[in-house]
């Protein structure tokens, strides 16, 4: 009875992470790289509270066989931090990429970690983590403090990636996001000064079933074609940006796919989609990752950028024009994709919905020009 209680946590940890991992298979979109380490944290959690509650049922066991299988179990659930604390990284990477930035830290943690596993793989026969006594009880090793440092420094420099981009996050984004770094730190630091009490990997259980939380989140602000902002998200992000342009101006573009429904008439509601998304991936290819993109509806698209003036606006207009007209000499496609921009920069408080109506008008101008030549 006393060991079930001890394990009760793990079970019930289980049994819910289980059912999250179930239910994001059938629900959530499995392309998408947020969505595959998602999954294989929840994979690598399962592992370790099955491992850990098993442990706690053979410790103390007089027998030879248990003492064998006891250092097998141990040496793959001290195997399991340090690839836990990996992820957590590469989890960090794809949520704030920023490219030089994320290599060196990647770099930075991938010698900790293989010395964490280095450590762990021989510490059957080194005692370097943990050793099994005579009477087949479980100590912790003379190297555990370094290993425990390495594991929580990893996390820490995860943590920390998100607290340097914590300016392009939502503030509830950037909660839900903190907790999933910050849980199995505290599971961890309670689990190492209370021997016997398991909560590390019931903590990190949690932190995953936030994380799932945040993964639907992204659905209703994500939109699922194009990899834009939906027009729901975009007025959180936009509002945002726009109480800052009294520090910087705020520059917005207002872009309308051109032909767009006759692609739709003539080849098809397919090429037509596919048309979206490679509109949408020659844009968001030059942007900074500040910028803000957004599909308002159809084929109408918009931008919100920090600029230092209008010159500023006009190159990011330029950028996109010539990144279109380069697709379309090599894309082979029997139809052209072109758009018509409007676009503004607006240096003082405006409201957010006459903002927009004034780069929409800018961009009929010019889809109107353009019809007239």
């Amino acid at each position: 009875m006393k060991v079930l209680m001890q394990i009760s946590g793990n079970l019930v940890a289980f049994i819910l992470l289980a059912t999250v991992v179930r239910v994001a298979n059938r629900r959530l979109e499995k392309r998408d790289q947020f969505y595959k380490l998602f999954i294989g944290a929840c994979r690598l959690v399962l592992a370790a509270l099955f491992l850990e509650a098993l442990v706690c049922v053979l410790d103390g066991r007089s027998s030879a066989w248990v003492k064998n299988l006891l250092q097998i179990l141990f040496t793959m659930l001290y195997m399991l931090p340090p690839v836990l604390a990996w992820l957590w990284v590469l989890l960090a990477r794809a949520l704030t990429d920023d490219g030089c930035q994320s290599n060196r830290l990647m770099s930075i943690c991938w010698f900790p970690v293989s010395v964490s596993l280095g450590m762990a793989l021989f510490s059957a026969h080194f005692h370097w983590l943990f050793f099994i006594d005579d009477s087949n009880v479980y100590h912790r090793g003379s190297l555990f403090p370094v290993f425990l440092m390495i594991t929580a420094g990893c996390l820490l420099m995860g943590f920390v990636v998100l607290v340097r981009h914590r300016s392009t996050q939502l503030r509830g984004d950037f909660t839900l996001l903190g907790s999933i770094y910050l849980f199995p730190l505290l599971g961890g630091a309670l689990q190492v000064l209370f021997c016997g009490v398991l909560l590390m990997w019931s903590l990190t259980a949690g932190s995953l079933m936030i994380m799932y939380m945040y993964l639907q989140e992204r659905m209703i602000q994500i939109d699922s074609l194009t990899g834009a902002l939906t027009r729901l998200s975009f007025g959180q992000h936009f509002s945002k940006m726009a109480g800052k342009c009294r520090k910087e101006p705020i520059g917005i573009l207002f872009l309308d796919l051109d032909e767009f429904k006759a692609i739709n008439d003539r080849y098809g509601h397919l090429e037509g989609d596919a048309a979206l998304r490679a509109f949408s991936e020659i844009v968001r290819s030059q942007l900074r990752k500040s910028d803000v993109f957004a599909r308002l509806g159809g084929d109408e698209f918009v931008i919100v950028a920090s600029v230092g003036g209008q010159e500023d606006l006009q190159a990011i207009k330029r950028k996109i024009e010539s990144a279109l007209e380069g697709y379309n000499q090599t894309s082979h496609k029997p139809y052209r994709l072109e758009c018509s921009i409007g676009s503004k920069v607006f240096d003082n408080y405006f409201r957010v919905q006459a903002a927009l109506a004034d780069v929409d008008r800018l961009m009929y101008e010019q889809k109107q020009a353009k019809k007239a030549v």
